[in-house]
């Protein structure tokens, strides 16, 4: 069971998170593509501006879709005989802990994702000046 949740906490969390830095990189890439000349400071700024919507989006979605995953799951396990106090005791704190990691997840992902395209778009625009 325990490989099983950690399986279930990483293939979740990637998701959210592929979401997240694909919605920066494409973000970052048009504003360079309609402002060449942006500056990294400006890049990475407006990078930051563009994670932060996009956290507070993705975090909330996380909490419906936690919020969404324990109606059914309580229903299910009371039907089978299993306690309100052994369901909110043991079932409630792994989905909180996997909540609370895919949203670490999200947060830490903002970052990366700003600095690794940031640097990647400047780069390419670079070259571009070079050969033409």
């Amino acid at each position: 069971p325990d490989e099983i949740f950690h399986a279930e906490i990483l293939l979740s969390g990637l998701g959210a998170i592929m979401d997240v830095a694909v919605a920066i990189a494409v973000s970052l890439s048009e504003i360079v593509t309609k402002r060449p000349e942006v500056t990294f400071r400006e890049l990475f700024r407006s990078g930051r501006e563009i994670g932060y919507d996009i956290m507070g989006t993705m975090i909330n979605v996380l909490l419906f879709v936690f919020g969404c995953g324990l109606i059914p799951m309580c229903v299910i396990r009371m039907n089978n005989s299993v306690r309100f106090m052994t369901i909110i005791k043991l079932h409630i704190p792994c989905e909180l802990c996997r909540f609370f990691i895919e949203s670490i997840g999200i947060v830490l992902a903002i970052p990366v994702s700003i600095l690794i395209t940031s640097v990647m778009m400047k780069l390419t625009i670079r070259k571009v000046k070079k050969t033409c």
